[in-house]
């Protein structure tokens, strides 16, 4: 058996994380948290309202 095909059947299962991340609820700054300066704003910690968005390529605040 190669590597690949062992590796298909191997069981795998999807963290707490894994979930919130996939429903939205969570994304890699609150996991990771961030220092970074985009357009003037420091962005900075795990609970930051900001996230750049690639479609409009702006700034934009989270909903509550």
């Amino acid at each position: 058996m190669t590597k690949q095909a062992g590796f298909k059947r191997r069981v795998r299962a999807r963290t707490g994380t894994g979930a919130r991340m996939l429903v939205g609820e969570a994304d890699q700054v609150t996991f990771n948290g961030i220092d970074r300066w985009i357009g003037g704003v420091h962005l900075r910690g795990h609970h930051v309202p900001w996230r750049w968005d690639d479609g409009t390529e702006t700034i934009v605040h989270l909903p509550a």
